[in-house]
């Protein structure tokens, strides 16, 4: 039809212009035309054919690789969700570095004092094979917590003030939160902050979708492509509005992303948002009162559960992790809400502990989260927590990727929470399915043998949910 178009414009333009005038003009047409048929899916697939065919690969147009092909994995289009037609950067970005505070010093010297009676307290209770010596928390000692383990060893009380400030943008929180690198490419060039603000975006699209404020669109017909084309804007204030609760950050900490309504969203909203979300539905269904996190991040699905109305919130997790937390739940909620490890019960309502506490705590957890941890930790580890969390009676809410890459190191294999639990044969999984807010992640539902038969009718109500 373009061809037939392309056609009949000649001819005019010849009849009315002359011969001459007609050809240099048809130039620009064509190549307008031929630009966007170079683009057309169709000759994208060809093109990956002749690539494939290229190599020495026995390849047939039917099966051949599609466009994305084109794209290294991991990189933007194999991250989104939703179909978009081009990257915009209208929303308003905040990459403000946050200021001292009055209370940084004290804030500081509470972590200081919490973090030394966990190194002294990991020497004398848990043995050395024990200890996270090897795999990727190993690696994150020396790659990415070095910085904070000298500062404390110095005791500069002040130093450590400062730096934790602005640690969002450090390689303190790299896994735990948007981190050093996410900061750098927001902060670089246009380029960096597009592709970011499309994660963001296609996030919290996800995030609307799974509380039914957006209906889940289909590429086969009706409603498509529509969704991550929303302003943060109105999709925040479509999941406050079904949450009943804000969902951003406060400028803490060298928090940044993107402004909505005075408060920053970053990246690791999404997850901590639906994840929260998830935890007072299963406890509702479960009647569940006292949750713990193994492996807490950032501390992001604390904060939000004790937003959702969570009267109790545990986390276990390495020490130096403990500290992130400690600074960011304290300035996020008050240092009234957060107790740290070493520090007397006051009623606080989140505990921040470090991991071996979970297998010496009696503390009665009903429901136990871990998110994007388990399959990082060493096997031995890994295979404790399932069989503790079985032998406290607990209902256990996985939400992990099953990748299980192959790393430079032979001790750093990634583990398959699926498979450790099959092989325990402690905990029944009673629901499956893809995480909403984040591709290549499963969220999975686990009930002890204590619980099975009285989660049979709540099963029902969880996989209506």
């Amino acid at each position: 039809m373009n061809l037939l178009k392309y056609a009949l414009r000649f001819v005019g333009v010849t009849r009315k212009l002359g011969l001459s005038e007609a050809l240099y003009r048809s130039k620009f047409v064509f190549f307008r035309y031929y630009n966007n048929l170079k683009r057309h899916p169709f000759f994208l697939r060809l093109k990956c054919v002749k690539k494939f065919a290229a190599s020495g690969q026995d390849v047939s147009f039917t099966s051949a690789p599609s466009p994305l092909c084109q794209f290294p994995r991991a990189t933007l289009w194999h991250l989104l969700q939703h179909y978009s037609n081009a990257p915009r950067i209208c929303e308003k970005l905040y990459l403000e570095p946050s200021d001292a505070a009055p209370d940084d010093i004290e804030l500081a010297r509470r972590l200081h004092n919490s973090f030394n009676a966990m190194l002294s307290d990991e020497s004398k209770y848990v043995e050395l094979e024990d200890r996270p010596n090897s795999g990727i928390w190993e690696m994150c000692k020396h790659e990415y917590h070095g910085e904070l383990y000298r500062l404390m060893a110095d005791q500069n009380i002040q130093s450590l003030a400062v730096y934790m400030q602005n640690a969002m943008r450090t390689k303190l929180t790299h896994g735990l939160g948007p981190g050093k690198q996410v900061f750098d490419a927001m902060s670089a060039d246009r380029e960096g902050q597009e592709a970011n603000i499309l994660i963001l975006l296609d996030r919290l699209a996800s995030l609307a979708e799974a509380l039914a404020g957006l209906p889940y669109e289909n590429p086969e017909q009706g409603h498509y492509g529509k969704n991550a084309a929303i302003s943060a804007t109105e999709l925040v204030d479509c999941i406050e509005a079904i949450t009943g609760v804000r969902i951003g950050r406060p400028p803490v900490m060298g928090e940044f992303g993107i402004l909505v309504n005075g408060q920053v969203i970053d990246v690791r909203v999404p997850d901590d948002v639906y994840t929260s979300w998830r935890i007072c539905e299963v406890a509702s269904a479960f009647g569940l009162s006292n949750f713990a996190e193994i492996g807490g991040g950032l501390g992001g699905t604390a904060l939000q559960a004790i937003r959702f109305g969570a009267a109790h919130y545990t986390i276990f997790d390495l020490p130096v992790v403990n500290v992130v937390q400690g600074w960011f739940l304290s300035k996020v909620l008050g240092s009234d809400f957060v107790r740290l490890y070493g520090e007397p019960d006051n009623g606080q309502a989140i505990m921040l502990l470090p991991y071996w506490e979970f297998f010496k705590c009696g503390s009665n957890y009903d429901l136990i989260v871990n998110r994007d941890s388990l399959p990082e930790i060493p096997e031995k580890q890994a295979r404790e927590y399932i069989t503790e969390i079985a032998r406290r009676g607990s209902v256990f809410l996985s939400i992990n990727q099953e990748g299980q890459a192959n790393t430079d190191r032979p001790d750093i294999p990634q583990l398959c929470v699926s498979d450790l639990v099959k092989s325990e044969r402690l905990l029944h999984r009673v629901s499956r399915s893809p995480y909403w807010t984040r591709k290549g992640y499963v969220e999975e539902l686990y009930l002890p043998a204590t619980r099975i038969n009285k989660g049979a009718a709540a099963e029902v109500e969880i996989s209506q949910v």
